[in-house]
């Protein structure tokens, strides 16, 4: 695997990179802030580090969890979360930085994340990102990595539009994304 490097970032890891914007950034999850929507337009209910009451207890196979298990949760624990569940899940060490950016983000906050990468990509989207969607995302030129990023947030936006709690949701979502493009963008120049 690769392991690409953001010279902008002070060498920081992808791995590194994706769980510092994705979780701990407190304009995305709130990094170690606990909050507790339990609303129609927010099921997840109990939440620290953006890990929700139901992914604690997948995680620790254990049903009769908690909110205060939640509350309790460490950053060692919730980085072991991010890292087993999303970020080794779908292979983010084999993309550039800013296309693994922008997917891990997506999948943490749920959706169909890779697939949407690979129609972008022009690949066959089977939902794994394996040498072949890596190998066409690692040969982009800086343009054509642009135009992806584009393209793959405007995907993201179209599919959270079409989500029912959209309208309740619809200015942070939005703005979570748009952050991420630009975050994905900046990346583009730091990978060269």
């Amino acid at each position: 695997m690769s392991d690409h490097r953001l010279a902008g970032k002070g060498g920081m890891s992808n791995r590194e990179a994706c769980f510092a914007f994705t979780v701990m950034r407190p304009d995305t999850e709130g990094g170690a802030k606990y909050t507790c929507r339990a609303a129609a337009d927010d099921p997840g209910g109990p939440t620290k580090y953006g890990v929700t009451l139901a992914t604690l207890r997948r995680y620790r196979s254990d049903p009769t969890l908690t909110a205060d298990d939640v509350k309790a949760l460490t950053e060692e624990e919730a980085r072991a979360i991010f890292e087993q569940g999303y970020y080794d899940h779908i292979n983010a060490d084999l993309l550039p930085a800013p296309l693994a950016l922008m997917a891990v983000d997506w999948v943490f906050n749920g959706g169909p994340a890779v697939r949407r990468l690979q129609e972008r990509l022009g690949v066959n989207p089977d939902g794994v990102i394996g040498p072949h969607t890596a190998a066409v995302a690692n040969s982009l030129s800086p343009d054509l990595m642009g135009a992806v990023i584009s393209a793959y947030g405007a995907a993201r936006l179209e599919y959270m539009q079409a989500l029912r709690n959209w309208e309740a949701n619809k200015n942070g979502w939005s703005t979570r994304v748009h952050v991420c493009m630009d975050e994905a963008r900046k990346l583009i120049n730091e990978e060269g």
